[in-house]
């Protein structure tokens, strides 16, 4: 029934529109969508057959209360004709209260109408919102009488025929309402209501309906029928929407999603651009006379994340002047947070230095041979061996979805590095060993 009801309403919903939902209307529904060029040529006939049904049902019908609603309908036509909004309103009411199971005395599309005829805004409002409210609480017969081919119906569907069905029904009163005396949280309401009967049968109308609510939630969100039009109007649109439903539900869950993800592992890349420290015993680490050294243009960190465990590779800083160090490391990682993770780790590897030859000059060899090096010639010098023992400070500043996946995270952030290494160097022309502090500041890229 309640599918009926649907499809009753938005196949007829006042103008007679093509709507998105198929099926075999009945001679009322029909009657409301003939066009205007039909209602012309036959005007004269279709006047005298509806007063001969009309007379014939009230003969038939007689003291019952078919012929209490044919009366009432009857008296909501003079009211109308007369211009009087109190009795429309009242007339519209009373036929309302009367409505059962199996008869409608006004159907939703005529009252519309009336009121849409007699330019009656607050009243149409406060309709439609009762409307949409009860939609959905309703119960009608299969076998649902509505009133039809009565003088009332002749009336709304001339008055209306001249409306363009390729438009929606909002087109053709927009301009009334923006010039009503009604407030502007109530027009921007009533537009939204009324593209309703449009509903799904043009994208651009679902877009329209969105931006309104969007904007009517925005600037009224106390208003009492806010909370109804965001889920009950608003709401299947912005669903009916896949990317931009999805965008608004992983925003919505987007702390729970962070906080779901400590711990879980990922792809980190971190860039020191500033780093120092000391270093103890290697003062005649190379021969300074003959080389100066050249300082790593970065330092650069990647490492790879599994639970709390996680897997490195980098250039490593030292304290030592132009030392870097080539390392694997193993770490674990102590503490995660929404802003904050620690991750202790131990790493082995090759410490290196890439030295410049001063001047052109042989040099002795091992094993009493000489070597010639010419000047602006560099290598580099790293046969030795070095252990580290570190920790990553990284403070995430920004956390966002990584493109359009609602999981999968990113986070950029400030990164801290501290630690001691051992080092041992044994080349021709870089010799020694001693342990060196060092620390690193740079940012990083965190994929998880």
């Amino acid at each position: 029934m309640i599918v009926r009801r649907l499809k009753l309403f938005f196949a007829v919903a006042l103008l007679a529109t093509p709507f998105a939902y198929a099926g075999e209307f009945d001679d009322f529904e029909k009657s409301l969508m003939q066009d205007s060029e039909s209602t012309d040529v036959a005007d004269t006939a279709t006047s005298m057959s509806t007063s001969d049904a009309f007379e014939q049902s009230l003969m038939s019908e007689s003291g019952t209360e078919t012929e209490k609603i044919y009366q009432r309908r009857e008296a909501l036509l003079e009211s109308i004709k007369q211009g009087d909004t109190a009795q429309i309103s009242q007339g519209v009411e009373e036929l309302h209260a009367m409505r059962t199971e199996d008869l409608v005395p006004l159907a939703d599309v005529e009252a519309e109408a009336v009121f849409i005829v007699k330019k009656m805004w607050p009243q149409l409002l406060k309709y439609e919102v009762n409307l949409y409210k009860q939609f959905y609480h309703e119960v009608i017969s299969e076998q649902v009488r509505f009133f039809e081919n009565d003088g009332l119906a002749q009336y709304l569907k001339n008055s209306l025929s001249s409306y363009d069905t390729s438009k929606t029904l909002l087109a053709h009163v927009e301009n009334d309402i923006d010039n009503s005396s009604l407030p502007e949280s109530d027009k921007l309401e009533l537009k939204i209501l009324l593209l309703l009967s449009d509903a799904y049968s043009d994208q651009r109308v679902n877009e329209r309906i969105k931006r309104l609510s969007q904007m009517y939630l925005n600037k009224y969100p106390d208003h009492p029928d806010a909370k109804w039009i965001e889920k009950s109007v608003a709401g299947p649109f912005f669903r009916n929407d896949f990317l931009e439903f999805m965008l608004q539900d992983r925003a919505e869950h987007k702390e729970e999603n962070i906080a779901k993800k400590f711990y879980t592992g990922g792809l980190g890349v971190n860039l020191f651009l500033v780093s120092g420290g000391l270093a103890f015993g290697m003062d005649n680490l190379y021969r300074s006379d003959l080389f100066e050294y050249e300082d790593p243009s970065i330092y650069l960190e990647i490492y790879l994340q599994f639970s709390r465990v996680s897997f490195s590779f980098e250039l490593l800083p030292s304290g030592a002047s132009g030392v870097a160090t080539y390392s694997l490391g193993l770490g674990y990682v102590v503490y995660d947070s929404r802003y904050l993770k620690v991750r202790p780790y131990i790493g082995f590897g090759m410490p290196a230095m890439i030295l410049e030859a001063k001047k052109d000059c042989y040099v002795a060899m091992p094993g009493g041979e000489k070597e010639y090096i010419s000047a602006g010639d560099n290598d580099m010098y790293a046969e030795s061996a070095a252990y580290t023992l570190a920790v990553n400070v990284d403070y995430k500043f920004g956390t966002a979805y990584f493109l359009l996946s609602n999981s999968m995270l990113t986070s950029f952030s400030l990164v801290g590095k501290f630690g001691i290494s051992y080092m041992e160097f044994d080349d021709t022309f870089v010799k020694g060993s001693g342990v060196t502090p060092f620390f690193a500041f740079g940012l990083g890229l965190y994929l998880w």
